[in-house]
């Protein structure tokens, strides 16, 4: 009940505005597996799974503020008349969204040697409750590598690690503006080392 949604518009401010849905719904299911493949013959090689299903929607919006799909002006009771957006997708609820991932670990000298992949499957979802197909983020994949070696004696551990190595474009913000779309990239492919030191 009384799900806060948020707006934005110059030619009102330009401050963050904040308006009441009269209800909204969400329904799913998800589940999540861990599973230890060859637990005599490599007890260090493990999968893991999870996903969500979700079918979401405003049951009680009647009177939204949001942008003219022509002419871009904001609507929002004062000059232009609210409109009806029951029905219409709650914001940022893909109807589906995973993650598989497969690590092994082992001894290797006085440490531990570990490399892990993980995949993560977005089917995409909408960043205005007005629903605008230029609001929309299509579906996405996220790949993620990495390797590490924990030392023992000196509590050392040193990481190498790629995020969304296959370069998928996917955005961390998509925001309805007067007269355009203001559109955040989340990062590209991304490389890099860590290094942890615990000591006492």
């Amino acid at each position: 009940q009384d799900l806060q949604v948020q707006t934005i518009s110059l030619t009102s401010g330009g401050a963050v505005r904040f308006e009441t849905a009269g209800s909204a719904e969400i329904k799913g299911a998800d589940f999540d597996l861990l599973w230890q493949v060859f637990p005599d013959a490599l007890p260090g090689l493990v999968f893991t799974a999870g996903g969500a299903f979700l079918d979401t929607e405003y049951t009680d919006y009647k009177n939204g503020s949001g942008f003219d799909e022509v002419t871009g002006l904001f609507f929002d009771g004062t000059i232009f008349p609210n409109r009806d957006f029951t029905g219409n997708k709650i914001v940022r609820t893909p109807e589906f969204s995973g993650n598989l991932g497969l690590a092994y670990s082992f001894t290797l000298g006085d440490g531990t040697f570990e490399v892990a992949s993980d995949l993560y499957h977005n089917s995409g979802s909408f960043y205005s409750a007005q629903n605008l197909k230029s609001s929309e983020e299509d579906a996405y994949e996220l790949v993620n590598v990495r390797a590490s070696y924990f030392y023992n004696p000196w509590g050392m551990r040193i990481s190498a690690f790629g995020k969304n190595v296959n370069d998928a474009e996917y955005h961390y913000v998509i925001s309805e503006l007067d007269f355009g779309t203001a559109r955040v990239l989340a990062p590209p492919a991304t490389y890099g080392m860590k290094l942890q030191w615990e000591f006492q």
